[in-house]
């Protein structure tokens, strides 16, 4: 997000500040294990790619799904390779109440022998994840400073309050729980109304917030029904502004269960008079109130091949604005 796309943030709890992503990976995976150690290898950790300032994730048979604020621009994978937009195929979807959400999605030239030719269909959800579920977020935003920001009195540290993000964008990958499903579709700017699931970022080791450059980004889920890992949202907003990530703040998820019937295979509902790698973007406002509804055998099996930088910054999220 940030000023059109964001970044992941990640509470690191008390890792050595030296510690490098190998490190992380290690505490990561320690502290899933007993949780996850029931469920198959992770799938998509290459899936998540960059899309202009934003994010944006590949599903498959040349499809990339982002946020339609992000803007149509070419799809480059954390291994430096890209792929251009076929024409014409820049597609908004629906939204239930008329107009648009903030999802797009669009087509991408993808060569034989490419990494992206290599890469399986990601299953999308076909029901919204239970409140409390475990997440995994993923984004291609800022990332975070080492250091975390604090409250200090005399040169004394009294409170460590949140993160601040830096200028350097990565694929960052983070945790967090549902902790909330929006009844009602959440508006963002003047253009978009979309169904969503919230996370919040509290000051739990490993717990990752959206920030800018992550719109576009993924929330990953397991379901229990069908026994595997689904894309279960996409990142469209945050609450925080500027480079401070407060603990507090809650990264806006497009809930995709809502908008199975517009993915790739089913008609799709085009918006017209929008240009392929056009300079685009909005920065997206939303109120402050807004309703409220109602884990192979190891974890290293699961997450080892995550790229982890250092210091994760998994933010979507300005006030509600836009990644």
């Amino acid at each position: 997000m940030g000023q059109v796309s964001y970044g992941l943030i990640v509470d690191q709890g008390d890792l050595e500040k030296e510690s490098g992503s190998s490190a992380i990976l290690e505490e990561m995976t320690g502290f899933l294990g007993s949780e996850l150690e029931e469920r198959p290898a992770f799938p998509y950790s290459l899936h998540v790619g960059i899309v202009g300032l934003g994010s944006g994730v590949y599903l498959g048979d040349g499809w990339v799904l982002t946020s339609a604020h992000v803007g149509c621009h070419s799809f480059t994978l954390s291994d430096g390779s890209s792929y251009g937009v076929e024409e014409n195929s820049w597609t908004v979807l629906e939204s239930e109440v008329g107009g648009s959400s903030d999802l797009a999605l669009f087509k991408v030239r993808v060569r034989e022998g490419s990494s992206l030719s290599e890469l399986g269909e990601v299953a999308v959800a076909e029901s919204t994840p239970d409140n409390n579920s475990q997440l995994i977020l993923a984004g291609t935003g800022f990332i975070q400073q080492r250091k975390p920001a604090t409250l200090s009195s005399n040169g004394e540290v009294l409170a460590v309050i949140g993160y601040r993000t830096k200028p350097t964008r990565g694929v960052s990958w983070g945790l967090n729980r549902l902790n909330q499903i929006v009844d009602a579709p959440v508006e963002t700017g003047e253009a978009y109304q979309t169904r969503c699931i919230t996370t919040e970022f509290n000051r739990s080791k490993f717990e990752a917030q959206a920030a800018a450059g992550d719109s576009g980004g993924a929330i990953f889920a397991w379901s229990s029904i069908r026994e595997r890992w689904e894309l279960a949202g996409c990142i469209i907003a945050v609450t925080q502004k500027g480079e401070y990530v407060p603990f507090g703040s809650r990264t806006y998820s497009a809930d995709l269960a809502f908008y199975q019937d517009q993915m790739p295979g089913a008609e799709l509902i085009e918006f017209a008079g929008f240009e392929c790698d056009s300079d685009w973007w909005v920065e997206l406002e939303l109120e402050d109130e807004k309703p409220k509804a109602d884990t192979p055998s190891k974890v290293d099996r699961l997450l080892g091949s995550l790229s982890l930088p250092a210091v994760l910054i998994s933010a979507v999220v300005p006030d509600i604005w836009s990644n």
